[in-house]
């Protein structure tokens, strides 16, 4: 299945993604914990901020998580769990982050302008990846967006949630589900979470949503729309070794995703966030 274009692509001025992650995710014979030079690659690309993580196995509660500038109550697993010795490596303005460890690497952006700006950092963290640990084949690509939609800073605090959202991502919030001429309150909804699977034309999709609530003013809520796309068959196994394979498979990631956001949400939203393309 292909998600039906709805409109161009479009950027916003009230940009509501706050992260874009690319991971990809491969199977070794060998596990190296730290491969010598990869850090001091990194560093030459302008990710001088090194961290360990320590190896974890275990899903954590964060209570106080800044999502979007709203503190939240949110459910959240490590990024890069698997008992693996990890490395995040970041730029001085905080903005990207490279994470790896012996099976996957990651980069992710925290203010996220644009595709041609996110791509070639993207290649290029996989291309070194794959100069120091070489021969690795690649399993999984995944290209995720996590948008938070705040309606006070839209000047929307007071619309219902079902004004602005399409219904299959609302679950209880949606109309008639409990009541036959309306919704409930959104003040009566005290969490909300959707997941669906769908099997799209060239990739997946795992789409999540979910309401939540702010820790200082528990009146205050913002919507999360979790949307990852990702790739599991063979024609990705060479991505660490071949740049041509890995945008051919980003092609077909990014362009789902630029359908997917116009499609979620309904035009009085759409206005709001003040489309400039």
């Amino acid at each position: 299945m292909r998600i039906q274009k709805a409109d161009p692509r479009v950027s916003y001025r009230n940009n509501p993604l706050v992260e874009v992650i690319c991971q990809a995710r491969f199977r070794r014979s060998e596990i190296l914990e730290r491969p010598p030079g990869l850090l001091e690659d990194l560093a030459s690309e302008g990710y001088t901020n090194v961290a360990e993580v320590s190896p974890v196995n275990i899903h954590i509660n964060v209570v106080g998580q800044q999502v979007g500038g709203t503190e939240v109550r949110e459910s959240v697993s490590p990024a890069m769990a698997g008992g693996l010795q990890s490395y995040n490596c970041v730029t001085p303005d905080d903005n990207w982050t490279v994470s790896f460890n012996a099976e996957s690497v990651s980069l992710s952006c925290k203010k996220y302008s644009s595709w041609s700006e996110f791509q070639p950092r993207l290649v290029k963290a996989i291309e070194l990846y794959g100069k120091w640990y070489p021969g690795t084949k690649a399993v999984r690509l995944g290209l995720r967006y996590k948008d938070v939609i705040d309606r006070n800073k839209l000047g929307l605090a007071h619309r219902e949630w079902h004004a602005l959202i399409e219904p299959f991502l609302l679950g209880a919030l949606s109309l008639n589900v409990f009541v036959d001429d309306g919704a409930i309150p959104d003040s009566e909804v005290a969490g909300c979470l959707t997941q669906a699977l769908v099997r799209l034309e060239g990739c997946s999709l795992t789409l999540q949503s979910a309401l939540l609530r702010s820790v200082a003013d528990d009146k205050k809520t913002v919507f999360l729309i979790d949307s990852d796309f990702s790739k599991d068959s063979e024609e990705i196994s060479e991505l660490a070794n071949s740049a041509e394979v890995l945008r051919t498979n980003l092609k077909v990631l990014h362009e789902h995703a630029g359908t997917l956001f116009r499609r979620v949400i309904k035009e009085e939203l759409h206005g709001a966030l003040e489309p400039i393309s």
